[in-house]
């Protein structure tokens, strides 16, 4: 597991690159998210970090270190930094959808299941016989929403973070 000053580390020299106008790229203190699974380290120009807008990049986003190997992850700059961070825990698994109790002998509990999840009846039939707690895994927002659809159905559950992501 990295620690802040080494995923910090990582991410300055990810932005050592040129950038033509001779301006350095610097991390803005202010910006940095952290998460379970990464630092988030937003960026700019070192003059538009000192007040000068006029040399703010334009299309730059944040850089993903992952805290378990210093992976470095960037994304398009049409995404929101929300919408990066649900792709970022997309691609690596970082959540579980988690059912709490025994469901697979409710029928009527089953369906929700398959509805919500938009699971195949084979898809279905491999969950139950496993009897599998984890039924999904991905961005823990679209996560919460699937489990606020379950719990309308009286499926029981929680998102909670993956210790150890499938990616």
């Amino acid at each position: 597991m990295l620690t802040f000053q080494e995923a910090r580390k990582i991410a300055e020299q990810f932005l050592t690159r040129d950038t033509g106008s001779g301006d350095r790229l610097l991390i803005d203190d202010k910006g940095i998210v952290e998460r379970p699974y990464a630092w988030i380290f937003p960026y700019d120009s070192e003059r538009a970090l000192a007040g000068d807008t006029r040399c703010a990049l334009l299309g730059n986003t944040p850089i993903f270190i992952n805290k378990s190997d210093g992976q470095v992850s960037v994304f398009g700059s049409g995404f929101s930094i929300d919408a990066m961070i649900d792709v970022y825990e997309e691609e690596n698994k970082s959540w579980n959808l988690q059912i709490k109790t025994d469901i697979y002998a409710a029928a009527d509990k089953l369906s929700a299941m398959k509805k919500c999840l938009k699971l195949t009846r084979g898809q279905i039939a491999e969950l139950k016989a496993t009897k599998a707690r984890v039924v999904d895994s991905g961005a823990e927002r679209r996560l919460n929403d699937m489990l606020a659809l379950l719990q309308k159905r009286g499926v029981d559950g929680e998102v909670v973070y993956n210790e150890t992501p499938l990616a």
